[in-house]
This record gives C-alpha cells, structure tokens and sequence, in this order.
C-alpha cells in the first residue's frame, strides 16, 4: 500500500477490515484468541510464583522485551530475566536497550519503576508497550487494544505482511476503533485484538488478497 493509500485510509474511521477478519477466524481461533490474553496473565503469575516478583513487575518485563520479538522468545526472555542469577546470564534474542529496561524492571520490583519504563508519560508514549503490559497484567480490564504490527495491517485490510509506519496520534485512532469493533462484536477489546491477530496470521500465510475485504460482513454495524 503507498504511502498516500495508507494516510488517506487512516484519516477514514472505518472498522469493516477489523470485523472482516473476526468474520473469517475459525472456531479455534476464535477460542484462541479470546483467551490468549488471559493465558499470558498466568504465564506471568507463573514467573511470579518462581521468582518471588509482583505479577505485574513480570508483565512489565515481558511487554518491555516483546518489541518484534517472537512470542515464544518473549516468553523464554521473561523467564531468564526475572530469575536470572550469576549462573544464567539474561537474554540475547530481544533489542539490547529492551533488556537493559527490562533488568532494570526486575530489579527494582515497584510499581514506579514500572510507570517509568513502560506506562505512557509526556513525550514518551510507548502505546504498543503500554497496552501489553495492561492486557497481561489485568486481562479482564476492557477499554485497551495492543496497536501492533499486525493490529495496523489488519485495520487497513492489508495482510501482506508489508511494514507500515504510523504516528502516536494514529496508534490512538486505531485503537478507538478496536473499541468499536469490539462493541459491536460483544468482545472485550483484547479479545478480538487477539482473535483477529491470529486469524490475520493463517490469511497471510495462505496469501490472501485485499478483496477479502470488499466481501460482505456477517455483523451488523
């Protein structure tokens, strides 16, 4: 999508795309993605319970590291982190300055160190970082959509797998219509995030074009 396409798509507040891709999730993504959430808030209190840390110093952790890094390796980097000791070093896989904020996260264990590093503050918005932290550390809280990679591509029903590079004050437009959409939806925000992340997934993955999103919704708006 050219540049021109996408700033003019933004400029529209639209949430077809959104709903589109939930119409085409399967049963299993369905039940996938409204509990992945929810799965990773376990994950967390699982590191919790190992390391003697706050629940939410380890959702802090992981959102701090999770910058274009596999979830998998997100997950295992958390792990290292928060239980490192002399004998296992911290991790390799995530941005060297992630790491360096996400040790210093561990370390204090507070709840200021985690408004610094990772909850919004003026001229530091960290939209992506700041709502995965909120969606694992409280996934039963509505009201929050994790603005990722593909959370744009699938608001702008492209699912090409092509980078597209958005302004703090578009991150905030897309996520209001993932409120929408999940209004309309009768999800909570998260839950069709996830849902229709996973969904995009398959659909890139089996090359599906932009007229998928041209097709006619099953939901009613």
């Amino acid at each position: 999508m050219s540049n021109r396409l996408q700033n003019s798509a933004l400029e529209e507040n639209d949430i077809h795309g959104i709903l589109k891709i939930l119409d085409e999730a399967t049963p299993a993504e369905y039940d996938n993605g409204r509990q992945w959430y929810r799965r990773a808030h376990r994950f967390a209190a699982k590191v919790a319970a190992l390391s003697g840390k706050n629940p939410h110093t380890v959702a802090a952790v992981i959102a701090r590291l999770s910058p274009q890094v596999p979830w998998s390796d997100n997950k295992a980097a958390a792990l290292e982190i928060c239980c490192a000791t002399d004998e296992r070093p911290a991790c390799t896989v995530c941005y060297p300055d992630n790491v360096i904020r996400a040790e210093d996260i561990a370390a204090a264990d507070n709840a200021e160190v985690i408004a610094l590093e990772v909850l919004p503050r003026k001229g530091y918005a960290r939209p992506k970082i700041s709502a995965f932290y909120t969606n694992i550390a409280d996934p039963e809280l509505d009201g929050v959509a994790t603005v990722d990679t593909w959370a744009i591509r699938v608001w702008l029903g492209d699912c090409t797998g092509l980078a597209h590079t958005i302004t703090a004050k578009q991150s905030r437009k897309i996520q209001a219509d993932y409120i929408n959409a999940a209004r309309v939806a009768n999800l909570l925000t998260h839950e069709l995030q996830a849902v229709v992340w996973v969904a995009a997934h398959r659909l890139a993955k089996q090359g599906a074009q932009r007229d998928l999103f041209d097709t006619e919704l099953s939901f009613k708006i």
